[in-house]
């Protein structure tokens, strides 16, 4: 089997290597763009060192470059990894086996360009890779499976995007021999139960201080390491919040504390801050002044209990 990809993500390195060493990937195509990210760099270096040849699509004229890549190619299926661009619908028929989505989030349930963040964000016991035929509308074509992997309560963005990479390997593998029948099994998606997730915007990363902690942090950890965190803002100054963790500070509790209020801070103990129902957190990593610095660094800023911690005003509920 003769097997294209398309992906401008760090998610697909172990597949890369996975095919690679099986003698079955002969081609990469990845996006143009105007910003160089680390995950493209990646990728390039993946396709030079395997001396797999590689192709840069631009958004324009999509239809027509996907078809010469085809015609010169011809690949027996395209897998795709979070590609940017919509791949046109009259392409999606030229390989035999059509074009394959690896969607990293749990299908239907979460559809959406970015449903790692918001399965951390809503604090889901697992994600996974669901593995779909691509169709003209998206995240919506019938399912090949869909491979879950649990998301624990102190896991990041990041590191369950690690998770999910090397869990593609075995995806690859259990795709590979669906793909080996004449027909493979596939099962049509419940849309009774679909939700789509949009991209997250400003108002999604912001704290909610009155929320209990265990929210908040669950905030935190869906945009560390891409967002550099959960947004607040100190006397109308962005602030980002890395990393926290639920203490008691034995001089200080939150009860009749206004949520959001610095109840305590010094450079020994670190900054403690109410929240939810008189719950206190401690900061452990923040964002602020283009650096990151410890809790316990906060406090050199001139920072002093009694601050409040906001949103900003232009943002409502």
């Amino acid at each position: 089997m003769k097997i294209a990809l398309l992906t401008n993500s760090k998610l697909s390195i172990p597949a890369i290597d996975f095919l690679v060493g099986r003698n079955l990937l002969m081609a990469i195509g990845i996006a143009e763009r105007e910003d160089r990210t680390e995950d493209v760099d990646q990728v390039r270096y993946m396709a030079a060192h395997y001396q797999v040849p590689l192709h840069v699509f631009p958004k324009t004229n999509l239809a027509a470059a996907l078809r010469e890549w085809l015609s010169s190619g011809k690949p027996d299926v395209v897998f795709v990894f979070t590609f940017p661009f919509k791949i046109p619908e009259t392409v999606l028929h030229i390989p035999a086996k059509g074009f394959i989505n690896f969607h990293f989030g749990i299908l239907p349930q979460y559809r959406g360009a970015d449903a790692i963040f918001w399965q951390i964000r809503n604090r889901e016991k697992e994600g996974g890779i669901s593995v779909h035929r691509m169709t003209s509308k998206l995240d919506r074509g019938p399912l090949y499976l869909v491979h879950k992997v649990p998301i624990l309560p102190h896991d990041t963005y990041g590191a369950h995007l690690l998770n999910l990479s090397l869990a593609a390997i075995q995806v690859v593998e259990k795709l590979l021999q669906l793909l080996a029948s004449p027909a493979p099994p596939v099962m049509e998606q419940d849309e009774s139960t679909a939700v789509w997730y949009h991209r997250p915007a400003l108002a999604d990363l912001l704290i909610d201080w009155d929320k209990p902690a265990s929210d908040i942090i669950a905030l935190m950890n869906a945009a560390n390491p891409w967002n550099k965190g959960a947004i607040t803002y100190l006397n109308q100054y962005p602030i980002k919040v890395i990393a926290a963790s639920v203490r008691k500070h034995p001089a200080n509790t939150g009860a009749g504390t206004k949520p959001g209020t610095i109840t305590y801070i010094d450079e020994l103990y670190g900054c403690y801050v109410c929240c939810g129902i008189g719950e206190m957190l401690n900061l452990d990593i923040l964002y602020c002044n283009d650096s990151f610095i410890a809790g316990i660094q906060f406090a050199k800023l001139g920072i002093t209990p009694g601050l409040r911690f906001e949103k900003p005003p232009t943002v409502k509920d």
